[in-house]
């Protein structure tokens, strides 16, 4: 990490020189870094600086912030900044210091995750099927918009809410018994039951869970998905 400090009796920042040598830049003389360390910083990341140091200094909030700067080739580079000052007895700040640590990799992996869910997301809502996740402790977290379009629902509705409120009251001890003895023994499952629609019909659905795990193999809940197989049935009671 670098640190940092703002004198503002003597009225200068004093950023570290690594701050500066870490992007490709020389370390600017000491009156100059305030200015240069400003002007690195990402136009966009600006506005976020002004409102934490306003917090700040009313005493509001913590001094943390994540912001872009720009190195000598053109690269915007993210880092944490955090600290901590000293207040005068009128309660104003008088002195600052904290540290800055670059976490551009930390972003990067967390750029790539958002766009691996988001493609995922989309493969799943090009699905006609109804898929769904819950957590280790059976906590809807995730539905995708076929399930959403057939409850005519929205997403935080529906994660407050208990799906088998929504199953036939004839097959929902069964429901609830299925899930709960496959969840206890972290096992798969597959079960037929009928779910209210939007519209207040009851429609079959063929369902399938299975367990699922994290990268290091922890149980983190069940991945389910459900076909309308009514029109199905309908045609094999005809037959």
């Amino acid at each position: 990490g670098q640190v940092w400090e703002w004198d503002f009796g003597r009225g200068f920042i004093q950023p570290s020189d690594e701050f500066f040598v870490a992007l490709g830049y020389p370390s600017p003389a000491a009156e100059d870094m305030g200015r240069r360390f400003l002007e690195l910083i990402h136009p966009e990341d600006m506005p976020r600086l002004r409102e934490v140091l306003r917090r700040f200094f009313k005493g509001e909030g913590d001094y943390r912030l994540e912001f872009r700067a720009r190195d000598a080739q053109g690269h915007d580079h993210w880092f944490d900044t955090r600290g901590s000052g000293l207040r005068d007895a009128d309660g104003h700040v008088t002195y600052m210091a904290g540290t800055t640590f670059e976490i551009s990799d930390r972003k990067a992996l967390e750029e790539s995750q958002r766009q691996t869910l988001k493609h995922l997301d989309t493969v799943a809502n090009a699905s006609a099927a109804l898929a769904w996740t819950v957590d280790a402790q059976q906590k809807t977290d995730w539905l995708n918009q076929a399930w959403l379009d057939f409850t005519g629902r929205d997403l935080q509705t529906e994660r407050e809410a208990t799906w088998l409120d929504d199953v036939h009251p004839q097959d929902r001890a069964r429901c609830a018994q299925v899930f709960q003895k496959a969840f206890e023994a972290r096992q798969p499952y597959s079960l037929e039951y009928r779910l209210r629609r939007h519209d207040g019909e009851y429609r079959w659905l063929h369902e399938q869970g299975r367990p699922r795990h994290d990268a290091d193999q922890q149980f983190i809940g069940y991945v389910g998905s459900c076909l309308d197989v009514t029109d199905l049935r309908r045609a094999e009671a005809l037959a």
